[in-house]
């Protein structure tokens, strides 16, 4: 196999990709920024808890791929080890104040894009499903804010005084910010309820499957 990099640097690359996917493992069951949204329940529905699980599966993946291939590296670079004891490998040539700043880089590099990468993948699973469960909750909270206050569940000559409507104003506010941040659409700083609510509505339409009326 004198195609294969030197024993030791297989070795070197397997234990390295080995705690890359270990970390993402751990940061994927541990550091989940979404908890205590999914120990709640949401009108009847948990969508933190499918965002946090549809998430939680693209890290699973992705650590299960470096973790897979450090085991095959580790492998080659046993037998390769057996083949190059006389052989000066890679990494021997660089210093030892160099060569753990450089792992160290290599790794901190691998890790962030591995998370990036399956956030990546999670969200573009995720919110197709996130947008429909929140329809009726933004149509809601849009129809709230353009007409006043008024819900789209008022009994006809019902008279809803200046307190209740804002109130319900409130609550309309409350909801577009959770739906935010479901998709990770954030409300941008001094922004009204109204263009963000457009915002919403316009990235909602996206969807074929999810249509938000009036």
């Amino acid at each position: 196999m004198s195609w294969l990099p030197y024993g030791g640097d297989l070795v070197i690359a397997a234990s390295l990709l080995g705690v890359v996917g270990s970390a993402i493992w751990i940061k994927g069951g541990i550091f989940r920024p979404d908890l205590m949204e999914e120990v709640r329940l949401y009108l009847g529905r948990n969508p933190f808890q499918v965002k946090a699980a549809i998430l939680q599966r693209w890290e699973d993946v992705v650590a299960f791929t470096w973790l897979s291939l450090s085991f095959l590296l580790s492998l080659l670079g046993a037998v390769q080890s057996g083949r190059d004891q006389s052989r000066e490998l890679y990494w021997a040539q660089l210093d030892t104040r160099i060569l753990f700043p450089t792992l160290l880089a290599v790794g901190t590099a691998l890790f962030l894009a591995s998370v990036w990468i399956s956030k990546w993948l999670g969200m573009r699973q995720a919110v197709p499903v996130l947008v429909n469960l929140q329809h009726e909750l933004l149509s809601g909270a849009l129809h709230v804010i353009r007409h006043d206050g008024l819900t789209d569940q008022l009994i006809p000559g019902a008279v809803v005084g200046p307190e209740q409507k804002t109130k319900q104003l409130a609550e309309a506010a409350r909801r577009l910010d959770q739906v935010g941040r479901l998709v990770e659409i954030l409300r941008r700083a001094e922004e009204g309820d109204a263009s963000y609510g457009e915002r919403l509505e316009a990235f909602a339409r996206k969807f074929p499957t999810t249509t938000v009326e009036d």
